[in-house]
């Protein structure tokens, strides 16, 4: 059995393009990916687990009273999700003839920021898997969430066949989030606590887990990215790739590097929160 390569952080912090550069890279991230390089496997999982335990991706905090009867619990549910049709799903056509994610002999691996809470449950079924935590400065991770959260209510939930299912699904008291993508997200001082509360829970996975977690910075991998992707591939124990880093420096946009600095009101931000003890450990006490 090949273990898998696990991508966690918070969402709007860099981990879809960390995918992307796997995926080209030949590590198998799954045939049902989503736009932003998550599985809908993983994210439809990790989504089930935290509602079981009363949490969400945008309010994470229940996550840290599960104990090991929930996780014996949870887990025996998803030995059963991750066989039949769920698992076609993930491999595709082009990877048949799996039927358990134990036979699986080539890399993969899947992306998914609700992993970041949700490991300690996957560490019953994968003794062994290697980490990348992908990270990004607070404000810029807020900001880009709290716009996302925006242009989501915008773009797809006023549209008219958005209305119209969501008017079918509101009858019929769905689950599903119908209104808002985040309600929470959307208030820049609430993105900037979820960012603490992602970065405290990711500084803590190899201790709570025991499995290699290779933290990146993608301010770094922006400013760097030969040195980083050669660091972070030293780190899988993988060869890079011929070719990758044109592919990647193709796809880098250099305006997203510590994009607030350009905003007086989001650099006014900032400097309310730069000497904040989170903010100094991952050292961006000192941007601009």
């Amino acid at each position: 059995m090949k273990h898998p390569i696990i991508i966690i952080g918070m969402p709007r912090s860099g981990a879809s393009f960390v995918s992307e550069l796997l995926h080209l890279s030949g590590i198998f991230m799954g045939a049902d990916r989503k736009h932003n390089g998550e599985s809908q496997l993983f994210a439809d999982v990790n989504h089930w687990i935290m509602a079981q335990a009363g949490a969400t991706w945008d309010n994470p905090y229940n996550m840290q009273f599960i104990d090991d009867e929930f996780k014996t619990k949870v887990a025996k549910n998803l030995r059963r999700q991750l066989k039949g049709n769920s698992l076609r799903h993930y491999l595709g056509d082009e990877r048949r003839g799996y039927r358990s994610f134990d036979r699986i002999n080539f890399d993969w691996g899947w992306k998914d920021p609700r992993t970041t809470f949700t490991l300690e449950i996957w560490k019953t079924l994968f003794e062994d898997a290697r980490i990348v935590h992908v990270y990004r400065n607070p404000v810029d991770a807020a900001e880009s969430l709290r716009r996302y959260c925006t242009e989501y209510q915008d773009l797809h939930l006023k549209s008219f066949l958005g209305g119209f299912k969501r008017n079918r699904l509101a009858r019929k008291l769905s689950h599903q989030r119908l209104y808002d993508f985040s309600l929470r997200a959307l208030h820049l001082d609430e993105g900037y606590k979820l960012w603490q509360q992602y970065i405290t829970q990711a500084n803590r996975v190899q201790e709570a887990t025991g499995f290699p977690t290779w933290h990146l910075r993608i301010e770094n991998l922006l400013q760097e990215p030969q040195a980083e992707i050669e660091k972070l591939f030293a780190f899988l124990g993988f060869r890079v790739p011929d070719g990758i880093y044109k592919e990647v420096e193709e796809k880098i946009s250099k305006k997203k590097l510590f994009a607030f600095t350009s905003d007086k009101k989001l650099n006014e931000y900032y400097q309310s929160i730069r000497n904040q003890s989170l903010v100094t450990e991952m050292n961006y006490h000192e941007i601009g």
